[in-house]
């Protein structure tokens, strides 16, 4: 396991990424199984994954980031093999 991140979050933020989910936010942080989105979003990128923010002003002045993947073919194809890597340990370690 990462020393930022669980893997189980790592796997629902990628396959969030992957899916082009609009919802990759701090606010919905245990939708992705973290209440630290922002520690697994810089385990991604450490790993190599391009990931892309906008930050987000609500009418009451707060700030919030949303995350999405930067969709080139290489980055693409890099996060589904991480993911598989993710889900493959993941399995690897239950038995």
């Amino acid at each position: 396991m990462s020393a930022l991140a669980s893997k189980d979050s790592l796997i629902a933020v990628l396959d969030g990424l992957l899916n082009k989910c609009d919802d990759i936010t701090a606010n919905n942080g245990l939708n992705y199984h973290t209440t630290r989105l922002s520690n697994t979003i810089v385990e991604l990128r450490k790993r190599g994954i391009r990931i892309q923010n906008k930050t987000i002003k609500t009418p009451n002045n707060k700030r919030y980031d949303k995350y999405y993947l930067e969709f080139s073919e290489a980055n693409v194809t890099k996060a589904k093999a991480l993911l598989n890597f993710y889900i493959q340990s993941k399995k690897m370690g239950k038995k």
